[in-house]
């Protein structure tokens, strides 16, 4: 009974919060086509749901409970607790972490498409299990400069990283332990004449040995159309090098609805493959 009593007052606050807060839906639908040379051509849809509803208490903080799903399957891809105010941002629960949020300077995230590229080419800290819970605080900016953390107990992982940023430069440091690999990774974008370059450069040490992966990336933005390529080279401890080059374009038809063209061609130690990706999308 003393459970039951719990469980309805539990619901009671729950339904008390959430006719005070602010709901908002948004996300996207896309259907893509693949084609990739000797291989199958593939079509597929993809996107997400995300529902965010916050609350500002009278200190000022807010409070925001946000659920992204995937549209094709409602499957959860983040599910967090969020609050923001003076000291900064402080988020815990499943899906992206700090890292990810404050890695735009990196090559690999210039790629219009994003999907297409194997993560042992990819410059950002290793992601860790979604399905685990993790605690990240991103500090106010000081002078252009951001610090942020992030720790995962069940996966005995954390770190720490810092960015630094004005008009027309930002450079980014990031390093996590735990869990059998330690990593480093820094990077730099800047921007001259509506073209931003960005690169990065990554290092995973497992015991004494090393891997090392690096990347750039160029983009160049006109009249609703962003034209961008990258490449990246993974070089481990022993073994052949992994690569991966793109070129792609992205154009807006109209609010919300952009169309991706792209060409990629990756090396995976010595099985390459050439791939052509086409995809609408509409944001809602």
């Amino acid at each position: 009974m003393r459970k039951i009593l719990l469980a309805s007052t539990a619901l009671v606050a729950m339904s008390v919060s959430a006719a005070n807060a602010d709901l908002s839906i948004s996300g996207s639908y896309s259907f893509e086509y693949a084609q990739t040379d000797g291989g199958v051509n593939t079509t597929g849809s993809d996107g997400n749901i995300k529902i965010n509803s916050t609350s500002t208490a009278d200190n000022g903080i807010t409070y925001a409970v946000v659920g992204n799903y995937g549209i094709q399957d409602m499957g959860v891809e983040d599910l967090y607790l969020q609050m923001n105010g003076d000291f900064g941002t402080v988020f815990m629960g499943m899906g992206d972490d700090a890292y990810d949020r404050m890695d735009g300077v990196l090559g690999m995230n210039f790629d219009v498409e994003g999907n297409g590229q194997a993560a042992i080419t990819r410059t950002m800290v290793g992601k860790w299990n979604s399905a685990t819970e993790s605690v990240n605080y991103i500090s106010p900016s000081f002078g252009g400069v951001t610090v942020y953390g992030s720790v995962n107990d069940e996966d005995g992982k954390s770190g720490y990283g810092a960015n630094y940023k004005n008009d027309m430069i930002e450079i980014m440091y990031q390093a996590t332990g735990g869990g059998g690999t330690d990593s480093q990774v820094v990077g730099a974008a800047f921007t001259v004449a509506g073209v931003k370059i960005g690169a990065g450069s990554k290092e995973d040490k497992v015991g004494s040995a090393k891997a090392t992966t690096s990347d750039l990336g160029l983009s160049y933005n006109f009249d609703g159309i962003t034209l961008a390529a990258t490449s990246a080279t993974h070089k481990p401890n022993s073994g052949a090098n992994s690569t991966y080059k793109s070129i792609g374009a992205k154009y807006s038809v109209a609010p919300g609805v952009s169309a991706i063209i792209e060409n990629s061609d990756s090396d995976s130690a010595g099985t390459k493959t050439s791939r052509t990706f086409v995809s609408m999308t509409v944001a809602f």
